[in-house]
């Protein structure tokens, strides 16, 4: 045996391997915890900066919206009503100049009523339009600084706008005061600054972007006005805020993202938020180097504690090794000289040579007593009629050679192989294993049919019983008993099938017929659906053909007459003889129509029939009632009386005719029966 495996040198294996994996566990535990409370901290803060530049920024909108809203004067009236007043006042105010390029004055149709800045204009702008919501409709709150990015004219470079509203004494809105700053302004300076102040501090790339998705600031101007929805490591971020409902909280909150972190807070007075984007990988580059170090320190200590522990073990189990060396000779020596090498000292690994020799012992003395009880038992299973097999952990370990022989297998080529080795037939097979198993757990014992399947290829139907040797534990043992009833079910199967099929002609029997015509009587169905229909039919001239041919010639006949008739109707059309020369077709899903073409069909079929016997030609007629169950008759019994007077009128009429039996004719087959009485 090779060193590797020895239990020593498992145990010792097992030893210096617990030691480096316990080792290296603790040091994984621990970098990741360094690196779990760093992503935290550093989560943590990038918020908490990003927050406070959202709220620097916000107050600057706040500082610019108070000084806006300190230009409204108390009564408005006046004041729209005088553009010279409205000038003079505006032009009155220094400090709102200086934080906005040009005030503006809107009316409620959205006219610009007077344009004035520190910026001069084209004279064109004066008259135009300002590119915001209508003052009538949308209203900025009193307590809210809400910032857009508009266009002054078509062409011109973009700005941002706020607006406080102008009212009446009564409080009634009359127009809208507004200050507008243009993104390349150097009023936009003190907002660059915030910016690029909080990028060179932390290392980052960050953005100011509108409720819409325009990007207000961005340290690439050629990105500015463009979408934040394609901006680089932060599309998937941007997006993530789109499907939120743009909703803008002050709040900042961190995430890590695939290719770093991302920041984001709100300035919910202006609706802007500020996103930022920082490199994990240079964030966490202190760290790494500090894992590192962590690691290289763990792999040390690892080896170093295997190599202790390794040694201490292997010392330990010299016992162990002894034991080994004297079971191994114990294979080699006669029976009788088992005991004189065996291990001897008070320690554990001599008791357990004491049990292990004696264990041998017993099981040398049981493994006799049970190949003699197998002698046995295998006698008495060649004995049996039927066939039986024991299997355990789902193979087989006793077979019979009856079972073998029914199997077309031998007995060795089946012990040992898998139970599933007796070949059940695959469309019975699912069913029969679910059946199996539900039988056990319900009682622990399975009585059931399978087709087999043999390696030739043939097949046999066989009666399966099975039981469990303990129940509930399938493992432990099964009993199975097979036994070939092919022969009985084929006799069933003849017995039932002449049960309800005329011996003579082949066709369903009386006894059939009715049981199909109450099923189709009973059956719901829709009303678009149609009705079944019944053709009953009586042969003309049958007792002639018996009486000049003889019965040979009669029997002849009709079965030739019942093919006849098999051919005429659908696939899942029923053909009965109800007895002598009566016959009755039922017709299931026939509207009338289509019944009175098959029974006129079969009728002229039967008249050009002709059996040529003994020199005589012979045929026949047939007179056809033909019923529908048009809800018009409550049982079956009532729709085969019409059926009956149906048939009586046709043959009473001139015979070889076809009738609908309805209630005139169940009259009229009723007045004939009156008269010949």
């Amino acid at each position: 045996m090779s060193l590797s495996r020895t239990l020593s040198f498992r145990v010792v294996a097992a030893s210096l391997v617990s030691a480096v994996l316990a080792t290296v566990g603790m040091t994984w535990w621990s970098a990741s915890v360094m690196q779990s409370q760093a992503t935290r901290a550093l989560l943590h803060s990038s918020a908490a900066e990003v927050e406070a530049v959202a709220n620097l920024l916000s107050s600057r909108i706040e500082v610019m919206h108070t000084v806006l809203s300190g230009a409204v004067p108390d009564r408005g009236e006046a004041w729209m009503a005088d553009p010279q007043a409205m000038q003079s006042h505006l032009d009155r105010q220094a400090s709102l100049l200086s934080l906005f390029d040009w005030v503006f004055l809107g009316d409620l149709a959205g006219q610009l009523a007077l344009l004035s800045g520190a910026r001069p204009l084209p004279d064109a702008t004066k008259q135009a339009q300002i590119d915001v919501p209508a003052w009538s409709t949308e209203v900025p709150k009193e307590t809210a600084a809400v910032a857009r990015l508009v266009h002054l004219l078509k062409g011109n470079a973009p700005a941002i706008v706020l607006t406080v509203p102008v009212r009446g004494e009564q409080g009634q809105l009359l127009g809208m005061l507004g200050g507008v700053i243009a993104l390349q302004s150097p009023q936009m300076g003190s907002f660059r600054r915030v910016i690029e102040q909080d990028m060179e501090q932390s290392g980052t790339r960050t953005l100011l972007v509108a409720d819409d998705g325009t990007i207000v600031f961005h340290p690439d101007s050629r990105r500015v006005l463009g979408s934040a929805a394609l901006e680089p490591n932060l599309q998937a971020a941007f997006a993530s805020w789109v499907d939120n409902g743009r909703t803008v909280h002050a709040e900042g909150v961190a995430s890590l993202a695939d290719d770093g972190l991302v920041a984001m807070a709100g300035m919910p007075a202006s609706q802007w938020m500020v996103m930022r984007w920082l490199d994990v990988d240079q964030a966490f580059q202190p760290l790494r180097r500090s894992v590192s170090v962590v690691w290289g320190a763990g792999v040390v200590v690892a080896l170093l504690m295997g190599s202790l522990a390794g040694a201490g073990v292997w010392l330990s189990t010299r016992s162990v090794r002894r034991l080994q060396s004297q079971a191994e000779g114990l294979l080699l020596q006669p029976e009788g000289m088992m005991g004189r090498d065996w291990l001897e000292e008070d320690s554990e690994i001599g008791r357990l040579a004491r049990a292990f020799r004696e264990v041998v012992e017993q099981r040398e003395q049981r493994g006799a007593e049970t190949r003699h009880l197998l002698d046995q038992l295998r006698a008495m299973l060649d004995l049996a009629p039927v066939g039986i097999a024991f299997a355990r952990s789902g193979r087989i370990e006793l077979i019979s050679e009856h079972l073998a022989r029914l199997l077309g297998r031998s007995v060795q080529s089946l012990v040992g192989e898998p139970i599933d080795a007796i070949q059940i037939m695959s469309e019975d097979r699912a069913g029969l294993v679910e059946s199996v198993r539900l039988s056990f757990a319900d009682s622990g014992y399975f009585d059931g049919n399978a087709r087999f399947m043999r390696p030739d290829g043939s097949e046999f139907h066989g009666r399966m019983r099975a039981r469990e040797v303990v129940k509930g534990d399938f493992q432990a043992g099964t009993i199975w008993i097979i036994e070939d009833v092919t022969a009985e079910l084929e006799a069933q199967k003849q017995l039932s099938w002449q049960a309800g099929h005329d011996p003579l002609t082949g066709l369903s029997n009386r006894l059939v017929f009715e049981q199909e015509l109450k099923l189709a009587f009973e059956a719901p169905r829709t009303v678009e659906e149609p009705s079944f229909c019944a053709l009953f039919l009586d042969l003309d001239r049958f007792k002639q053909v018996n009486d000049s041919a003889g019965h040979a010639a009669g029997d002849k006949l009709l079965c030739d007459l019942a093919l006849l008739m098999v051919a005429q109707v659908r696939q899942n059309d029923m053909v009965a003889r109800l007895g002598g020369d009566e016959f009755a077709v039922l017709l299931p899903f026939c509207p009338l129509n289509r019944a009175l073409d098959i029974a006129e069909a079969i009728r002229r079929e039967i008249e050009a029939y002709r059996l040529v016997w003994d020199g005589q030609t012979l045929g026949v007629g047939a007179s056809i009632g033909v019923i529908s169950s048009n809800g018009a008759y409550e049982s079956t019994e009532a729709l085969m009386r019409a059926a009956d007077a149906a048939c009586y009128v046709a043959k009473h009429g001139g015979r070889n005719r076809v009738v609908v039996g309805d209630a005139a004719v169940v009259s009229s087959a009723q007045a004939v029966e009156l008269d010949e009485a």
